[in-house]
């Protein structure tokens, strides 16, 4: 069983694990077409990306957790990063920010590396690795949409185009429980890494992860697909469909591979892509909002992370 050392983390961790299910918007595009409600929707949503968690959270726990430190990880490093990228996200979502827990988990680690020690406390080699993911995945997801929805767009009937057929909305629904599935293994990282790296049962961290991604889908992540659904309505079902897949499969291989994803990075850049392949309107002012936050998010983390591991250093000398 844990120390006492070790119930904060797992508090706070928790904490994170449950924000992130809580503005889980993974399901957003089945909930703008599916006939399912939002609430049933939201359950098995909740048990998807708990089993995704558990089952395959373990390779990019690794990453963040044992993979960009290049000194040993232990039970106070791992409290300071996590209550960090927990101040960071709480004080951003409260000001309404759109930004990725992704982006914020790692700006915490590169700021704890840069406190203990500065850049050679970081292991760049895998940090860059990241970095070109997180270009990359999006322009990928923007071109695969885009060329799938043009070929889909030249196949179908123009009287089907905005059909919404229970074929198009079941594909739709099973599309978005699978990219629930990994999305679960992929983002419970952001929260239990550092419990995982220093927990002699990693697979008791992921589940605890998992359980609160899950109720933070349950309690208010239907919220949002209720909201964020409404913003898919411009675009046909097929295109819905076509760009569920491709953030499935990039985020699958993401996954596999142990690369921590955005999944806002990915849904913006598959959505730009759709839109643009059906002649949707694109809305880029708001995409470059988007950006700069992203942007912003990074350096602002690493800057939470220094002042909490200073703090820390006042109080627990």
């Amino acid at each position: 069983m844990p120390g006492l050392e070790t119930i904060p983390l797992v508090v706070v961790a928790f904490y994170i694990a449950w924000g992130i299910g809580a503005n889980d918007e993974t399901m957003m595009i089945a909930a703008s077409g599916s006939s399912v409600s939002v609430r049933n929707l939201a359950i098995i949503g909740a048990i998807v990306t708990c089993i995704g968690a558990i089952a395959y959270g373990e390779v990019v726990e690794k990453t963040i957790g044992q993979g960009l430190l290049t000194i040993p990880v232990n039970t106070r490093i791992g409290l300071i990063i996590v209550t960090a990228t927990a101040l960071w996200l709480t004080v951003i979502s409260w000001s309404g920010w759109p930004i990725s827990t992704s982006h914020s988990t790692i700006g915490a680690v590169i700021g704890y590396g840069i406190f203990a020690g500065g850049v050679s406390k970081i292991n760049w080699q895998s940090l860059n690795i990241i970095f070109l993911s997180w270009v990359l995945s999006p322009l990928i997801g923007l071109a695969a949409s885009y060329i799938l929805v043009r070929i889909l767009d030249k196949r179908i009937p123009a009287r089907d185009i905005h059909s919404a057929s229970p074929g198009w909305l079941y594909g739709l629904l099973g599309a978005a429980l699978l990219q629930e599935f990994w999305q679960g293994a992929n983002n419970v990282s952001n929260a239990t890494a550092f419990l995982s790296a220093t927990f002699e049962y990693p697979i008791i961290s992921r589940t605890l992860g998992g359980v609160a991604l899950a109720i933070g889908l349950v309690t208010l992540g239907r919220r949002v697909l209720t909201a964020a659904g409404t913003r898919i309505t411009r675009i046909p079902i097929y295109a819905a469909l076509a760009t569920q897949v491709v953030i499935v499969v990039i985020n699958a291989v993401g996954t596999i591979y142990g690369i921590p994803l955005s999944g806002t990075h990915l849904s913006v850049g598959c959505l730009v892509g759709a839109g643009l392949g059906c002649n949707a309107k694109v809305d880029y002012k708001m995409c470059g909002s988007v950006i700069l936050y992203w942007l912003i998010t990074l350096p602002g983390s690493a800057l939470f992370s220094i002042v909490t591991a200073y703090i820390s250093t006042l109080v627990f000398p």
